[in-house]
């Protein structure tokens, strides 16, 4: 019954649904919440969609905590869900999860050896639609193949599609502000923030600090963006930059090509020198002369080469994406292209 309705939702083009004791299911179609028919969502059908969708080891985390995200698929559709009982208010929130995903596919060696450390933060950014949680999952997926470690997800109900779920725990929104002594980390040892910007900085470099790999998503439109947004975050705080810096162990800055299936990166990995050397830069020009004179960088011109060299993209394509395109142009004259 749950899951025909389901269907119902998503053959409707509603990606997003929500039910509440005592009031009407909900969906949105076209960014507009319309109501889905008129019955109330009674406490037997709570607990029957509880029933259908929780594990047992689920049902007591609600119980606990108030709180939790999951996934819930069949042969024909995925939905990522939340469930929350707090007090008098009991609702799910349902994000359909479409199968149309673009590879990333990064082809820079040294940033998977990179997250061969057990330590670190890691930033993942890209401008919004540009693929920065499914490039998360691919990353966790490839680095965690031979590991049986923990991964935690803070995140909403986004268009996640993590591989091994066994080894991930979800976490939610609602516990971002929780205490990084709180007893859900225990056990943890990777920790994901997919909330597209930076929230309790001090935690994640505490979490760092102690020696676990921490990865935060951002929306930003290139490496030097995303530094300059953490650093106007700490300008009051220059411990917490300090800190920071010391931390700071790979940025990747991914764009899609659109009409394609490429994905593009921009990717730093910053070794001892770089991170003592950040803490002094404070302008977007310092940080990009400190980035491109790096060994452990690839710039989006060379990512745009290697797709054209594996026709991946065209050439009128690379300079539409190219954030340098008289480096580019003369990159491919060098080239023969």
């Amino acid at each position: 019954m749950i899951s025909n309705m389901l269907l119902q939702i998503k053959n409707k083009f509603s990606q997003e649904v929500q039910f509440r004791l005592g009031h009407q299911t909900i969906l949105k179609i076209n960014n507009e919440w319309t109501e889905f028919d008129s019955q109330i969502l009674s406490l037997s059908d709570w607990e029957d969609l509880k029933d259908f969708c929780l594990q047992n080891n689920e049902k007591v985390a609600l119980e606990t905590k108030g709180f939790v995200q999951g996934i819930f698929s069949d042969p024909t559709q995925t939905w990522i869900f939340s469930f929350t009982e707090w007090k008098n208010c009991m609702k799910a929130h349902f994000s359909y999860v479409t199968s149309e995903k673009i590879s990333a596919n990064i082809q820079f060696t040294p940033y998977y050896d990179s997250l061969k450390k057990k330590s670190g933060i890691h930033l993942i950014s890209s401008q919004k639609k540009n693929g920065k949680s499914t490039l998360l999952a691919e990353i966790i997926s490839e680095s965690r193949k031979h590991t049986p470690e923990l991964v935690a997800l803070h995140s909403g109900p986004v268009q996640m599609n993590l591989q091994n779920l066994d080894s991930v725990v979800h976490l939610g929104s609602e516990s971002l502000n929780w205490d990084g002594q709180h007893p859900i980390y225990d056990g943890i040892d990777t920790i994901c923030i997919d909330m597209n910007e930076i929230q309790n900085l001090n935690k994640w470099v505490r979490f760092a600090e102690e020696g676990r790999t921490v990865f935060i998503t951002v929306s930003a439109n290139s490496i030097e963006n995303v530094l300059m947004q953490i650093k106007s975050m700490t300008q009051d705080q220059s411990s917490l930059w300090s800190r920071f810096c010391e931390q700071l162990s790979s940025v990747i800055y991914q764009k899609l090509a659109q009409g394609s299936s490429a994905a593009l990166h921009e990717i730093w990995i910053l070794r001892k020198e770089e991170q003592k050397k950040i803490f002094h830069r404070t302008g977007v020009e310092e940080f990009i002369k400190l980035i491109s004179t790096t060994s452990l960088y690839q710039s989006l011109n060379q990512s745009i080469l290697q797709s054209i060299v594996r026709r991946k993209i065209d050439v009128k394509t690379a300079f539409e994406i190219s954030n340098d395109v008289e480096g580019l142009d003369q990159s491919m004259k060098k080239m023969g292209l």
